[in-house]
């Protein structure tokens, strides 16, 4: 009988820890994959990091290129402003442009003046009854005899 007795607590030993290395191990991999995961994440976010400084470096360039164009479109246009302020007095800028001028020259027609006959007036006001209000004081005088 002591036999068995030692047999049955080696057995309940062994269902004992089984149980509890299972929950030791579940733990630790529980922490395993909550640590994975947040690595993943760190690493996602740097890669998002990273795409979102090229991106803004490249608009960055962009946005010096296009400053750069317009100082020099600036420094031309203050130059022609300089150089048309020395023109001569007989000498006119073009501002459209010698076609564009011609086009504006030929386009600028004078306008006729339109003459009005103070006399004339428009059928509706002529010195007699027209339109709807036509024949009516006869027919108010009719009815009124007819009464």
């Amino acid at each position: 009988m002591d036999w068995t007795i030692g047999a049955l607590l080696l057995v309940v030993g062994a269902i004992v820890g089984f149980f509890v290395a299972k929950y030791f191990l579940t733990q630790s991999n529980t922490s395993k994959k909550v640590s994975h995961n947040a690595i993943s994440e760190r690493e996602m976010l740097t890669e998002q990091a990273l795409i979102h400084v090229a991106s803004t470096r490249k608009m960055l360039d962009e946005i010096q290129r296009q400053s750069g164009a317009l100082k020099s479109q600036l420094d031309a246009y203050e130059d022609l402003l300089v150089s048309s302020k020395q023109v001569k007095d007989g000498e006119s800028f073009n501002f459209f442009g010698d076609q564009a001028m011609t086009f504006l020259k030929n386009q600028q027609k004078e306008a006729k003046p339109v003459s009005s006959n103070a006399g004339f007036q428009p059928p509706d006001y002529s010195e007699g009854a027209s339109g709807l209000l036509k024949g009516g004081q006869q027919n108010q005088t009719e009815n009124e005899q007819k009464s």
